[in-house]
């Protein structure tokens, strides 16, 4: 084995017996391992007119009372898409910013009104947004959704929604965090620990 390779392997071998150190004490904590290599990406860079499009899709599109209506609506949901963007393909992100612009002229190009997005109502917007997710063109309903599906699923990500919903994830999380460092010990999963179409309770 070439020098290169054989460091690789040491590094490798090194990471694994850290991963090994830390789960002989099963923490409660959510953090991510050192050793993922996981960073939180910035925000993806947008201009103004662009931001102001965004969020009067944001306005638009998150569900009204009785939903949680959260007092910093705009900035979290604006802050955790363009957070997201990154993440994807280079030209994912920047078709994303294309998509929104194509959705803030809408109104005029559909005839439905004399302005752009950024200057209608909510009510305004969401009209014209599902007016084009009723359309019979395949490419005006996919345009419509990128964005909601966005925005949507940044809020219905926040800690109120949650809350609202009853929904409560870090039990779960924990108890995978646990089987990562029982596998990481060299157990073998057990039934109990099948998920998806893996587990017995899925899978029939």
């Amino acid at each position: 084995m070439d020098k290169p390779r054989r460091d690789e392997a040491a590094r490798k071998a090194a990471s694994r017996r850290r991963l090994q150190a830390d789960s002989r004490e099963a923490s409660e904590a959510l953090d991510r391992h050192p050793d993922d290599g996981w960073v939180l990406a910035d925000p993806m860079p947008m201009g103004e007119g662009t931001r102001r499009a965004l969020r009067a899709m944001i306005r638009a599109v998150c569900p009204p009372e009785p939903a949680p209506q959260l007092p910093d609506l705009e900035d979290r949901i604006e802050v955790s898409v363009r957070r997201m963007l990154p993440y994807m393909p280079p030209l994912m992100g920047r078709g994303f910013a294309v998509a929104v612009h194509l959705l803030d002229w809408a109104p005029v190009w559909r005839l439905a009104a004399p302005r752009r997005m950024r200057s209608l109502p909510p009510e305004r917007v969401l009209d014209v947004l599902n007016g084009m997710s009723h359309s019979r063109l395949l490419p005006l309903r996919q345009l419509s959704m990128v964005v909601r599906a966005a925005v949507l699923s940044a809020y219905f990500d926040q800690r109120e929604v949650h809350d609202a919903m009853g929904f409560v994830p870090q039990p779960f999380m924990r108890e995978r965090v646990r089987l990562r460092r029982r596998l990481a010990e060299g157990e073998i999963p057990g039934e109990g620990d099948l998920i998806g179409p893996y587990s017995s309770e899925v899978a029939p």
